[in-house]
């Protein structure tokens, strides 16, 4: 379920998320174990793909992200539809953009970037 999450985690509704979180919860109780919370999965993973896609000069993926004049933030596509923003390279822009110094959940987003 963890692997694909960066692919398609950032585009889930509102439905398909909160079953995602009761399979999570029934596995939970099952394994006996700490599960950790899908949201946060899914943002630590897509700043880390990116993270490999950004210092990979050869990957295709790689053009997608500039850095803007001011070298703080990445370049956001033009986003002309909300499926394509909900897609893997605008979110996770979006996501790395919006991390100034802590995400909400408490992850260094830029530490992942240096």
């Amino acid at each position: 379920m963890l692997f694909a999450c960066t692919v398609w985690g950032n585009g889930l509704n509102r439905h398909d998320e909160k079953k995602i979180r009761r399979i999570q919860k029934i596995a939970q109780s099952i394994s006996g174990g700490n599960i950790t919370q899908w949201r946060t999965n899914t943002i630590k993973r897509t700043i880390k793909l990116a993270k490999k896609i950004m210092q990979d000069q050869r990957h295709p993926l790689n053009r997608h992200y500039k850095l803007l004049p001011s070298g703080r933030r990445l370049s956001i596509p033009r986003i002309r539809t909300a499926r394509f923003k909900r897609t893997f390279i605008p979110s996770s822009i979006i996501l790395i953009n919006s991390c100034g110094q802590t995400h909400p959940f408490g992850i260094k987003c830029l530490s992942y970037l240096i």
